[in-house]
Order: structure tokens, then sequence, then C-alpha cells
């Protein structure tokens, strides 16, 4: 899988992004975003795959989940 670096607040991505994701698209499927240090899906058939895949779950895993504070927990 082949990495890429862009901020994400970096203010020229902000006000035109295109330009990376037409880079990133044409990597192929997926990439490695250096700055999220998490791969990226950029086709449809990639995002349409991920999505559809039981294995991917519903829920952030509880070791990456950050924390809630009291005021935005849920109420029962």
């Amino acid at each position: 899988m082949q990495h890429l670096t862009q901020s994400p607040t970096d203010p020229g991505f902000v006000q035109n992004p295109y330009p990376f994701y037409d880079r990133a698209r044409q990597m192929g499927d997926f990439f490695w975003w250096d700055d999220y240090a998490m791969p990226c899906a950029v086709s449809h058939k990639a995002v349409h795959a991920v999505l559809r895949d039981r294995r991917m779950g519903r829920e952030c895993p509880p070791e990456l989940a950050p924390a809630i504070p009291d005021c935005a927990a849920p109420v029962l």
C-alpha cells in the first residue's frame, strides 16, 4: 500500500482538496494516509466492499474509543 502525506488542516488543502484526492485515486483503491495513520479507500468499489464487510463492525473498538465527558453521556 502506498503512503501519502497531507495535513488535513493545511489551508491549501482545506480550500481545494481535489488535487490530493486525484493523486490518491491514481494509486489504486486504497492508500495509507500518514497524517491519520490509517488506510483510506478512494474508489466506489473499495468503499462499497468495506461498508458491506461485517468484519468491520459498527462501533469503535473500546481501546480506540475517545473518553466521553459526563455532560455528553447518554441519559438512561
